[in-house]
């Protein structure tokens, strides 16, 4: 299990990658130095609630985003980078937008969970039939 310090690190790391930013350039925008956010992603060194606020500015995500740990591992796995791909893809939409993928995820998931659909890859499944 990770401490909170290298937590921190990793996820601020994730997202980092998620933007498609390097450190240098996320250091420009968060009016930051580049060594200082590779010191903070190697958890070597706590950053600052005014650090943590600039970094969620620079990155476009609430400051609660570098805390919402898919486990407290010492990584990240799939699962979390998933999330936070579609979490930046429904930054970018409007709110009306946003409302209707909620309705079709509720719809999804809930016709998913009581009739789950064959997967490709699942050879065994009778395709057409429910």
């Amino acid at each position: 299990m990770g401490n909170l310090r290298e937590l921190f690190g990793k996820r601020l790391r994730s997202i980092r990658l998620t933007k498609g930013l390097t450190q240098e350039g996320l250091a420009e925008k968060a009016g930051l130095h580049s060594t200082y956010i590779g010191i903070i992603e190697r958890g070597k060194q706590s950053a600052s609630l005014d650090t943590i606020e600039k970094l969620a500015d620079a990155l476009g995500v609430e400051e609660d985003t570098f805390f919402s740990f898919a486990s407290r591992q010492s990584s990240i796995g799939e699962k979390e980078g998933l999330i936070i791909g579609l979490e930046n893809i429904l930054r970018k939409q409007k709110t009306e937008n946003i409302k209707k993928i909620s309705q079709i995820c509720d719809i999804f998931l809930s016709e998913k969970a009581l009739n789950p659909l064959p997967m490709v890859a699942d050879k065994k499944a009778k395709y057409g039939k429910r």
